[in-house]
């Protein structure tokens, strides 16, 4: 039987952490094998606080297998569970740090694009989820509570990311067409437009142009995240460079519904991007960046276009929110 541990020294703690501009949530895997570890992580010494273990779980990758609920200070992750071999859905309530729901997932089925819903109050269902199984792509808005769903579309392509944008209320799915042949480029944006009363307006798809043009593309967008403070969809894409002989990871923005705009930005050839976090109050964006067995906490100013800082840490961190 898989176990929770709370951490109870720290719990008891808690009144004392809060969650602020300079702290957030972040998971990472546990030195005990087989762990999840989720707690809070102060952005500006970069200080970790376990609050939460979850014993004999491993964190799947970085499809977007988990979102944070800024209103209700919820944690939603998809975590393969090592006894059964199979994925769950655990919600974590980081106000109290207790589990709210642990849900196992049909096998073969595979839950990522994880986005809450922060524009509508009282809505169950406010966790949207893009699950691929098998080149099909289905889109529904879920409770992580209760497993309960409804089902916003289905359509064949291969996923890449998600975003939810709170400002404009709609939820978007990059992804790859591969029922189109006649295109070099097969990589299409799906947006999925609500309401003020909580209703689809209008479901729209575009294919992606890419400025500027990347002579050999590879991957992306891929973890997508709303800068709120610039009101821009940031992302990271993949590519090789013929020049340098080399895999480039950059940063790109969604400029339109169907542009997108490739930062000259290039991380080290070294770091590998594994979680970006836009600053809630300015143009920064945090990132963790892994090189082997060695983790990074990188700041970059996205306005100005640079990297500000690049900081070595101590824990394994897979995810920042």
């Amino acid at each position: 039987m898989k176990q929770v541990v709370l951490i109870f020294f720290l719990c008891s703690l808690f009144s004392n952490v809060v969650l602020s501009t300079d702290t957030g949530v972040a998971i990472w895997s546990g030195q005990v094998k087989n762990t999840i570890v989720i707690g809070t992580m102060d952005y500006s010494n970069q200080t970790t606080i376990p609050m939460i273990t979850l014993d004999g779980y491993t964190y799947p990758g970085d499809q977007q297998f988990s979102s944070f609920n800024y209103i209700d200070n919820v944690l939603t992750i998809v975590a393969t569970n090592q006894e059964s071999n199979q994925m769950d859905l655990i919600t974590i309530n980081c106000s109290q740090w207790d589990i709210g729901s642990i849900l196992p997932i049909q096998q073969h089925l595979t839950l990522g694009g994880l986005a809450y819903s922060s524009s509508f109050e009282n809505d169950p269902n406010n966790l949207f989820i893009t699950i691929f199984n098998f080149g099909l792509l289905k889109v529904i808005k879920m409770n992580p509570y209760t497993g309960q769903n409804l089902t916003v579309d289905q359509f064949p392509g291969v996923f890449q990311s998600a975003v939810y944008n709170s400002d404009t209320n709609y939820y978007a799915v990059s992804y790859v067409n591969h029922t189109i042949t006649n295109s070099l480029s097969n990589n299409y944006i799906k947006y999925y437009f609500y309401s003020s009363n909580n209703t689809i307006a209008s479901m729209q798809s575009f294919k992606l142009s890419f400025t500027p043009m990347i002579s050999i593309y590879t991957f992306g967008p891929y973890k997508m995240r709303y800068h709120k403070s610039i009101s821009q969809v940031i992302g990271l894409l993949q590519y090789f460079n013929p020049n340098g002989g080399q895999m480039n990871q950059v940063f790109s923005s969604l400029t339109s519904s169907s542009s997108i705009q490739i930062s000259d930005m290039i991380s080290k050839p070294s770091l590998y991007i594994i979680s970006i976090l836009p600053s809630p109050t300015s143009s920064l964006v945090y990132t963790i960046a892994q090189n082997m067995d060695k983790f990074y906490f990188i700041i970059i100013n996205y306005s100005q276009n640079t990297i500000q800082d690049i900081i070595p840490i101590s824990q394994p961190i897979v995810e920042i929110f």
